[in-house]
Protein backbone atom coordinates (compact mmCIF):
# COMPACT_ATOMS: atom_id res chain seq x y z
CA UNK A 1 0.00 0.00 0.00
CA UNK A 2 1.39 3.37 -1.10
CA UNK A 3 0.05 6.38 0.83
CA UNK A 4 0.48 9.97 -0.36
CA UNK A 5 -0.35 12.60 2.26
CA UNK A 6 -0.14 16.34 1.49
CA UNK A 7 -1.22 18.22 4.65
CA UNK A 8 -1.02 21.69 3.13
CA UNK A 9 -3.37 20.66 0.33
CA UNK A 10 -5.56 18.62 2.69
CA UNK A 11 -5.07 15.70 0.32
CA UNK A 12 -4.56 12.02 1.09
CA UNK A 13 -4.49 9.22 -1.45
CA UNK A 14 -3.78 5.49 -1.33
CA UNK A 15 -2.69 3.05 -4.03
CA UNK A 16 -2.76 -0.71 -3.44
CA UNK A 17 -0.90 -3.25 -5.62
CA UNK A 18 -0.52 -6.97 -5.29
CA UNK A 19 2.80 -8.73 -4.74
CA UNK A 20 2.66 -10.06 -8.30
CA UNK A 21 2.20 -6.53 -9.73
CA UNK A 22 5.07 -5.23 -7.63
CA UNK A 23 7.37 -8.05 -8.77
CA UNK A 24 6.38 -7.44 -12.41
CA UNK A 25 7.26 -3.75 -12.02
CA UNK A 26 10.60 -4.70 -10.47
CA UNK A 27 11.37 -6.88 -13.46
CA UNK A 28 10.51 -4.11 -15.93
CA UNK A 29 12.60 -1.63 -13.98
CA UNK A 30 15.52 -4.06 -13.91
CA UNK A 31 15.34 -4.57 -17.67
CA UNK A 32 15.16 -0.83 -18.25
CA UNK A 33 18.29 -0.40 -16.15
CA UNK A 34 20.27 -2.42 -18.67
CA UNK A 35 21.07 0.58 -20.79
CA UNK A 36 21.26 0.25 -24.55
CA UNK A 37 23.22 2.68 -26.71
CA UNK A 38 20.51 5.37 -26.62
CA UNK A 39 20.07 5.07 -22.86
CA UNK A 40 23.83 5.32 -22.40
CA UNK A 41 23.83 8.51 -24.44
CA UNK A 42 21.15 9.97 -22.20
CA UNK A 43 23.17 8.96 -19.19
CA UNK A 44 26.19 10.76 -20.63
CA UNK A 45 24.08 13.91 -21.08
CA UNK A 46 23.13 13.78 -17.42
CA UNK A 47 26.77 13.44 -16.43
CA UNK A 48 27.65 16.39 -18.63
CA UNK A 49 24.83 18.39 -17.06
CA UNK A 50 26.41 17.85 -13.67
CA UNK A 51 29.89 18.90 -14.75
CA UNK A 52 29.53 21.69 -17.31
CA UNK A 53 29.75 25.28 -16.08
CA UNK A 54 26.38 26.40 -17.42
CA UNK A 55 24.40 23.28 -16.60
CA UNK A 56 21.91 25.30 -14.53
CA UNK A 57 20.93 27.40 -17.55
CA UNK A 58 20.36 24.29 -19.67
CA UNK A 59 18.67 21.93 -17.24
CA UNK A 60 17.00 24.02 -14.53
CA UNK A 61 13.91 26.08 -15.33
CA UNK A 62 12.87 28.05 -12.22
CA UNK A 63 9.29 29.21 -11.85
CA UNK A 64 6.68 29.84 -9.18
CA UNK A 65 4.91 26.52 -9.75
CA UNK A 66 7.89 24.21 -10.14
CA UNK A 67 9.86 25.82 -7.30
CA UNK A 68 6.98 25.88 -4.81
CA UNK A 69 7.96 22.76 -2.87
CA UNK A 70 11.65 22.61 -3.80
CA UNK A 71 13.96 22.38 -0.78
CA UNK A 72 16.91 23.76 -2.73
CA UNK A 73 15.47 27.23 -3.38
CA UNK A 74 17.99 28.91 -1.08
CA UNK A 75 21.01 27.53 -2.99
CA UNK A 76 19.60 27.08 -6.51
CA UNK A 77 21.89 28.88 -9.02
CA UNK A 78 19.19 29.06 -11.70
CA UNK A 79 16.66 30.67 -9.36
CA UNK A 80 19.25 33.16 -8.15
CA UNK A 81 20.13 34.05 -11.75
CA UNK A 82 16.46 34.54 -12.61
CA UNK A 83 15.97 36.94 -9.73
CA UNK A 84 19.23 38.79 -10.38
CA UNK A 85 18.14 39.34 -13.97
CA UNK A 86 14.93 41.00 -12.77
CA UNK A 87 16.84 43.20 -10.30
CA UNK A 88 19.46 44.33 -12.81
CA UNK A 89 16.77 45.49 -15.24
CA UNK A 90 16.14 49.09 -14.14
CA UNK A 91 12.34 49.67 -14.01
CA UNK A 92 12.16 52.73 -16.22
CA UNK A 93 9.24 51.58 -18.34
CA UNK A 94 5.94 49.81 -17.66
CA UNK A 95 7.05 46.89 -19.79
CA UNK A 96 10.07 46.33 -17.56
CA UNK A 97 7.93 46.63 -14.45
CA UNK A 98 5.44 44.19 -15.92
CA UNK A 99 8.15 41.57 -16.45
CA UNK A 100 9.64 42.17 -13.00
CA UNK A 101 6.22 41.85 -11.36
CA UNK A 102 5.92 38.31 -12.70
CA UNK A 103 8.89 37.31 -10.53
CA UNK A 104 7.93 39.04 -7.27
CA UNK A 105 6.20 35.99 -5.75
CA UNK A 106 9.08 33.76 -6.77
CA UNK A 107 11.59 36.27 -5.37
CA UNK A 108 9.67 36.47 -2.08
CA UNK A 109 9.66 32.67 -1.79
CA UNK A 110 13.40 32.61 -2.54
CA UNK A 111 14.10 35.25 0.11
CA UNK A 112 12.10 33.30 2.72
CA UNK A 113 13.97 30.12 1.81
CA UNK A 114 17.34 31.88 2.15
CA UNK A 115 16.39 33.33 5.54
CA UNK A 116 15.16 29.93 6.77
CA UNK A 117 18.36 28.22 5.57
CA UNK A 118 20.56 30.80 7.32
CA UNK A 119 18.57 30.52 10.56
CA UNK A 120 18.80 26.72 10.43
CA UNK A 121 22.55 26.87 9.90
CA UNK A 122 23.11 29.32 12.76
CA UNK A 123 20.82 27.41 15.12
CA UNK A 124 22.80 24.24 14.40
CA UNK A 125 25.99 25.96 15.58
CA UNK A 126 27.52 26.94 12.25
CA UNK A 127 29.10 30.38 11.90
CA UNK A 128 28.79 32.95 9.12
CA UNK A 129 31.01 35.94 8.45
CA UNK A 130 28.23 38.52 8.07
CA UNK A 131 25.33 37.22 10.19
CA UNK A 132 24.71 35.99 13.72
CA UNK A 133 21.81 34.98 15.97
CA UNK A 134 20.51 37.61 18.39
CA UNK A 135 17.65 37.69 20.88
CA UNK A 136 14.51 38.92 19.16
CA UNK A 137 11.97 41.40 20.46
CA UNK A 138 10.44 40.22 23.72
CA UNK A 139 6.83 39.06 23.68
CA UNK A 140 3.88 40.69 25.44
CA UNK A 141 3.73 40.40 29.23
CA UNK A 142 1.16 38.06 30.78
CA UNK A 143 0.10 36.95 34.25
CA UNK A 144 1.65 33.72 35.53
CA UNK A 145 -1.41 33.33 37.80
CA UNK A 146 -4.36 35.40 36.59
CA UNK A 147 -6.60 34.50 39.54
CA UNK A 148 -3.93 35.47 42.08
CA UNK A 149 -3.33 38.81 40.34
CA UNK A 150 -7.06 39.52 40.24
CA UNK A 151 -7.44 38.68 43.95
CA UNK A 152 -4.45 40.85 44.92
CA UNK A 153 -5.73 43.91 43.06
CA UNK A 154 -9.30 43.46 44.26
CA UNK A 155 -8.85 42.50 47.93
CA UNK A 156 -5.54 44.08 48.93
CA UNK A 157 -5.13 47.01 46.60
CA UNK A 158 -8.90 47.75 46.62
CA UNK A 159 -8.89 48.78 42.97
CA UNK A 160 -12.18 49.80 41.39
CA UNK A 161 -13.84 47.72 38.67
CA UNK A 162 -13.08 50.28 35.97
CA UNK A 163 -9.43 50.24 37.06
CA UNK A 164 -9.12 46.46 36.92
CA UNK A 165 -11.05 45.58 33.80
CA UNK A 166 -11.07 46.88 30.23
CA UNK A 167 -14.59 46.72 28.81
CA UNK A 168 -15.28 47.35 25.13
CA UNK A 169 -18.18 46.73 22.79
CA UNK A 170 -18.00 43.44 20.93
CA UNK A 171 -17.23 43.55 17.20
CA UNK A 172 -19.88 43.01 14.47
CA UNK A 173 -18.42 39.54 13.85
CA UNK A 174 -18.80 38.60 17.52
CA UNK A 175 -22.27 40.15 17.63
CA UNK A 176 -23.37 38.05 14.66
CA UNK A 177 -22.36 34.91 16.55
CA UNK A 178 -24.47 36.00 19.53
CA UNK A 179 -27.67 37.27 17.86
CA UNK A 180 -27.22 36.09 14.27
CA UNK A 181 -29.76 33.28 14.66
CA UNK A 182 -32.50 35.89 15.08
CA UNK A 183 -32.95 37.58 11.70
CA UNK A 184 -35.07 40.34 13.27
CA UNK A 185 -32.41 41.28 15.81
CA UNK A 186 -29.54 40.91 13.39
CA UNK A 187 -31.20 43.11 10.76
CA UNK A 188 -31.37 45.96 13.31
CA UNK A 189 -27.70 45.60 14.18
CA UNK A 190 -26.70 45.15 10.56
CA UNK A 191 -28.08 48.59 9.77
CA UNK A 192 -25.45 50.04 12.12
CA UNK A 193 -22.51 48.29 10.47
CA UNK A 194 -20.16 49.75 7.91
CA UNK A 195 -17.33 48.03 6.12
CA UNK A 196 -14.45 49.77 4.43
CA UNK A 197 -13.67 48.60 0.91
CA UNK A 198 -10.52 46.56 0.38
CA UNK A 199 -7.38 48.37 -0.69
CA UNK A 200 -6.37 48.01 -4.34
CA UNK A 201 -3.90 45.19 -4.89
CA UNK A 202 -2.05 43.90 -7.92
CA UNK A 203 -3.32 40.62 -9.41
CA UNK A 204 -2.63 38.69 -12.63
CA UNK A 205 -5.01 39.14 -15.55
CA UNK A 206 -6.44 35.63 -15.04
CA UNK A 207 -7.86 36.73 -11.66
CA UNK A 208 -11.68 36.61 -11.76
CA UNK A 209 -12.15 39.90 -9.92
CA UNK A 210 -12.94 42.93 -12.15
CA UNK A 211 -10.17 45.42 -12.79
CA UNK A 212 -10.26 48.81 -11.08
CA UNK A 213 -10.18 51.68 -13.55
CA UNK A 214 -7.92 54.34 -12.07
CA UNK A 215 -6.38 57.60 -13.20
CA UNK A 216 -7.80 61.03 -14.04
CA UNK A 217 -10.15 61.30 -17.01
CA UNK A 218 -11.93 64.18 -18.73
CA UNK A 219 -15.24 62.33 -19.07
CA UNK A 220 -18.09 64.12 -17.36
CA UNK A 221 -16.20 67.42 -17.17
CA UNK A 222 -17.61 70.59 -18.68
CA UNK A 223 -15.77 73.68 -19.80
CA UNK A 224 -16.36 76.94 -17.91
CA UNK A 225 -16.79 80.31 -19.54
CA UNK A 226 -14.67 83.42 -19.00
CA UNK A 227 -17.06 84.97 -16.46
CA UNK A 228 -16.94 81.86 -14.30
CA UNK A 229 -13.18 81.78 -14.60
CA UNK A 230 -12.91 85.41 -13.49
CA UNK A 231 -15.10 84.74 -10.45
CA UNK A 232 -12.70 82.03 -9.35
CA UNK A 233 -9.67 84.33 -9.59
Amino acid sequence: KLVIHQPRLDHQDEYVVSLEQLQAFAERASNAANMNEMAYKKHAEVVDAQTEKEWARSYLMPGEKQCQWCKAKAVCPALRAEIEHAIVAVPEELKTLNEAMKLTKLAEDWAKAVRAAVETALLSGQTMCDFKLVQGRRGARSWTDKDAAEKLMKEKFRLKMEQMYSLSLISPTEAEKVVGESKRRWSQLEALIEQRPGKPSVAPMIDKRPAIVSGATVEGMTAIDDDSMNSLM
